[in-house]
Parts: C-alpha cells; sequence; structure tokens
C-alpha cells in the first residue's frame, strides 16, 4: 500500500515480482542435499485414491478451504473495507492490513513452538494439534464483529485478535497433514490439499463481492466469512481423526493411480 501510494500500481508489480524470487538464493543454499532413505526404513507411499479414501483427508482439505477461505478474504476485501466503509486513507490502511499480517505470523510462530514443546513434553499429538487447528478458527470467527463495532480502534484491535486465532492454526495444519500422511505420501496429499483448500481462493472473492453487491453492506461478508472459519474449526475436530501416520496398508498390495 504504501509503495502504491508512491510509485504507483505498475511499479508495485515489477517490484513484488523480484522480491518475491529472492527467497530463491538462501533456499539453494541452505536445502538439503542429499535426500536418500535406507531401503529398510522405507514404506509404502499411498496412491491418490487411497488418500481420497481417507475421512481424516477430507478433514484436512475441508479445514484448509476455511482457513483459505479467511485469508483470501482480508487479502482482497480488507483493504476495500478498511478504505470505504472505514475511510482510511491508503496509508492507515496499508499499516492496519500489515499489522493483521504481522499478527498471524507472529502467532504462527509461537504457536508452532509451544505445539512442539507440549508434545516433547509428552502430550497427545492428537490433543496439541487438534487444540491448535480447533481453538485457532473459533477464536478467528470473531472478526464479524469488526464489521458492527463504530469505534476504530476497538475494530482493529479485534481485527488483530481475530489474526491471532488465525495463526494459531497455521503452523499446525501443515503438521497434522503431514503426520497422517507419513514421509512418503506427504507430497500427494498436501498437493491435493491445496488443490481443494485453494479452490477458496476464487470463491472467498467471488462470493463476498456477490454479497456486496446485493446487500451493499460488509456486515453480511463478514458473517459469512466467521461462518466458514468456524465450520473449519469443526473439520479439523470432528472429521480429522487421530493424528498419527495412517497404516497404507492398500498402497503395498496392490499399485494405486498415482503411486510413483
Amino acid at each position: 500500500g504504501l509503495l502504491i501510494a508512491r510509485i504507483g500500481w505498475r511499479l508495485f508489480f515489477i517490484a513484488l515480482g523480484i522480491a518475491s524470487a529472492l527467497w530463491l538464493l538462501p533456499w539453494l543454499k541452505a536445502m538439503p542435499k542429499d535426500e536418500a532413505v535406507a531401503e529398510s526404513q522405507r514404506t509404502a507411499a499411498a496412491g491418490m485414491f487411497d488418500i481420497l479414501r481417507q475421512r481424516s483427508a477430507w478433514g484436512t482439505f475441508a479445514g484448509l478451504f476455511c482457513y483459505n477461505y479467511l485469508s483470501y478474504f482480508l487479502i482482497t476485501w480488507l483493504p476495500s473495507y478498511l478504505v470505504r466503509e472505514r475511510q482510511f486513507s491508503l496509508t492507515r490502511m496499508s499499516v492496519v492490513s500489515a499489522a493483521a499480517f504481522f499478527a498471524i505470523a507472529v502467532s504462527a510462530l509461537i504457536s508452532g513452538w509451544i505445539a512442539d514443546r507440549w508434545i516433547a513434553a509428552g502430550a497427545s499429538t492428537t490433543r496439541v494439534r487438534k487444540t491448535f487447528t480447533g481453538a485457532g478458527p473459533i477464536i478467528a470467527c470473531s472478526i464479524v464483529l469488526v464489521s458492527v463495532i463504530s469505534n476504530h480502534t476497538l475494530a482493529v484491535t479485534i481485527l488483530i485478535f481475530a489474526c491471532v486465532g488465525m495463526g494459531l492454526c497455521t503452523s499446525n495444519l501443515w503438521a497434522v497433514t503431514q503426520t497422517l500422511a507419513g514421509p512418503h505420501t506427504a507430497g500427494k496429499w498436501t498437493g491435493v490439499q491445496n488443490f481443494m483448500g485453494n479452490l477458496a481462493g476464487w470463491i472467498a472473492p467471488t462470493l463476498t463481492g456477490f454479497v456486496l453487491g446485493r446487500t451493499g453492506r460488509f456486515f453480511w461478508a463478514f458473517a459469512i466469512t466467521a461462518v466458514v472459519t468456524l465450520l473449519g474449526s469443526a473439520a479439523w475436530l470432528f472429521v480429522v481423526g487421530p493424528v498419527k501416520q495412517v497404516e497404507w496398508a492398500a498402497a503395498k498390495t496392490s499399485p494405486k493411480f498415482g503411486s510413483a
């Protein structure tokens, strides 16, 4: 927002594109060089259909979709809301939006560390991961209050609080997937999960725009986002089963589609 206000969106696109590629330099230097696994330690890799037969897989798909719905709502419509409804300047909108995403980042970092320490202390992996992935969206659904509170400071505070809740889920949701899938199926599982989850990338902005166009108010868009976020909590808590590696017995006896 600060860059667009000063240099325009065209130069901003160029700057963003170049900056986004810089992460490749440290990654290429730090990435693991030897990924060989002892044959005795290898387990069967599941096929795509094996994954789709797992109830927990659909729980993670739904959980990520609901998480991404909120994420894409914030990316695509929060700036417009702050400018149109709150009458924030472009600069102020940029600061508030940045603070919201910074809250997600800090919350994800801290909650991920706490979760690992909790498990290392002897707690059940299922209990720990579901605590964060279940409680996080419940906190995040408080974002609906942002649209009904007139005081700007209080509304921004609630927005940051909702983003902290979102961060609680961020680092732990992928830990759930990787644990369930196991090392030789994690790539396929996360690939399908990302496909399903990122359907929210076009549904959330489109539905928000449609609702706003029909009602002329942001309230219902915030309300729908809150309900979807709450459904995400239910998916993690009640659809995903015990957080432990799935026994891919079927993959050992018969090859499946996509079981490379």
